[in-house]
């Protein structure tokens, strides 16, 4: 239900981290200043009546931005931005094993990686990876999928269950049609 780990959990997160600072409970970040220039505000209280206004909060897509804010504070050494995203490497790799022990499979050798743009951000996947090597040892970690290629498998299973041959040629052709619409 929390989506833990995703872009707009670390931009929840960082939000709360801002609003933390900003009124002395939590410590200094650069989110603070970051974060009200997001919202084109001065100080960072007005964005209370732009997220509620504009209700923000029903879409989610809107404040998930945020996490790419988050990722470049913690690339300039913001500790607070860096827990941030080690964080959500940690609940991603708790999310993998929480499906590999579901299925009796967190002593197999199964293959895991991420998907999404989450993992653009380097702090997330060595975060990632090193909590999933403690988690699921025998686990053989591959590359995530970013962009287009994260609905790609979708696409090719939904068209198997249509009862369609899917080659090669046709795996090209839709990774060509996917980049024109991107």
């Amino acid at each position: 239900i929390g989506d833990e780990g995703s872009g707009s959990w670390i931009s929840l997160q960082a939000l709360n981290a801002a609003s933390r600072a900003y009124d002395g409970r939590g410590e200094y970040t650069s989110l603070v200043e970051r974060i009200a220039d997001f919202f084109g505000v001065e100080d960072l209280l007005d964005i209370i009546s732009i997220i509620y206004h504009r209700r923000l909060f029903n879409d989610i897509s809107a404040i998930a931005k945020i996490a790419t804010i988050v990722d470049e504070e913690a690339a300039k050494g913001d500790r607070v931005s860096r827990e941030i995203m080690e964080v959500a490497g940690k609940e991603l790799a708790l999310s993998a094993y929480s499906v590999a022990k579901r299925l009796g499979m967190e002593n197999e050798e199964i293959i895991v990686g991420g998907v999404g743009s989450v993992f653009k951000s380097r702090f997330v996947r060595e975060s990632f990876e090193k909590h999933l090597r403690q988690l699921l040892p025998s686990a053989v970690i591959k590359e995530p999928i970013i962009g287009y290629q994260a609905i790609l498998g979708s696409i090719i299973y939904a068209l198997r269950r249509l009862g369609y041959r899917v080659e090669e040629e046709i795996v090209n052709k839709i990774v060509g049609s996917i980049r024109e619409a991107t």
